[in-house]
């Protein structure tokens, strides 16, 4: 007996799908400023750098200062899936709303990952500026540097970082959220470090931990934490890059709203996730469930971004 796909399956399946869009926060995303995109590419315009200037002269004169106005290219690429489904599975889709329900929050939880992905990789990626937003600008350029932390994770190191940042005017003092991507490595390294763990520092506001006492982060620094080795790694790589024995982390600085800062990167995705249900022409009593949706995501803010390599255990 041929399966029936009916028009109220599909309707509801859908507004799981534009919930699911609706509703997903990603470890990153909500760091960043996200906006909507809906071709290839668009630009992001800015104010660059603005001077305010002390002239308390009668009929003061029009200043030749020019604003630097800044833009970059946010570029998407399409993320697409699809997977099989034979009659028995395709049966509990239309008729078991739970099981229908883990297939959509497989899907949410995959997307929140590529998502991730997306926002690491630009932070560190070469950048394309100007009217027709075609002149490469390189990490280097753009104001991004580095921190060794090769030889081991400490706290001096993470000072390091912190400080290069408040230098260039984003400072945990001033109210910018700071955050630090790392994995469970070098978290523990960190628990190791007297600093983290002696009450002599901890009962100083050094270290942040949560209600079970586990640390969060330190200095005014979160930390983000990603794992090394996920079970997704057959499908997806690891979110933090490993070159040899070197792992690229980031201490970047998070959209702030009260300071007006829009985050170290902009994210842009669709509103809405492209999808159909086919049947396969290759297979008997096989379904297949396809989609699609745009995703960029490029670096506003060199300045605002610190690479910190480790050294992988």
């Amino acid at each position: 007996m041929e399966l029936l796909i009916n028009t109220g399956f599909k309707n509801e399946f859908d507004d799981r799908l534009r919930e699911m869009v609706q509703s997903t926060s990603s470890k990153l995303k909500d760091k960043v400023n996200v906006q909507p995109i809906n071709a290839e590419y668009q630009f992001i315009d800015k104010v660059g750098k603005l001077n305010v200037r002390k002239d308390n002269t009668a009929f003061a004169a029009v200043s030749d200062f020019e604003p630097s106005y800044a833009r970059r290219r946010l570029s998407a690429d399409r993320f697409i899936f699809d997977m099989k489904l034979d009659k028995n599975q395709m049966a509990k889709m239309v008729n078991d709303a739970q099981y229908q329900s883990n297939i959509v929050n497989q899907m949410k939880y995959a997307f929140e990952r590529k998502m991730d992905k997306v926002i690491y990789d630009s932070l560190d990626a070469t950048v394309y500026t100007g009217k027709a937003g075609t002149t490469a600008v390189t990490a280097a350029t753009d104001g991004v540097v580095t921190v060794n932390a090769t030889a081991g994770t400490t706290y001096e190191k993470l000072r390091e970082a912190k400080r290069n940042l408040a230098s260039r005017g984003y400072s945990v003092q001033d109210g910018f959220n700071i955050y630090h991507l790392i994995t469970e490595q070098e978290l523990d390294s960190y628990e190791q470090e007297l600093e983290m763990t002696s009450s002599l520092y901890t009962g100083n506001n050094a270290v942040m931990r949560d209600g079970s006492g586990q640390i969060t982060g330190a200095l005014g620094v979160n930390f983000v934490v990603f794992p090394s080795n996920p079970i997704e790694s057959s499908l997806d790589p690891a979110i933090i890059d490993v070159s040899s024995t070197t792992r690229k982390c980031f201490f970047m600085v998070g959209k702030t709203s009260n300071m007006g800062f829009p985050g170290s990167a902009t994210f842009g995705m669709e509103r809405a996730l492209t999808w159909d249900l086919v049947k396969d022409p290759h297979a008997h009593d096989t379904w297949i469930l396809k989609g699609e949706m745009n995703m960029g995501s490029v670096r506003e803010n060199g300045e605002a971004v610190v690479i910190y390599n480790t050294t992988t255990l």
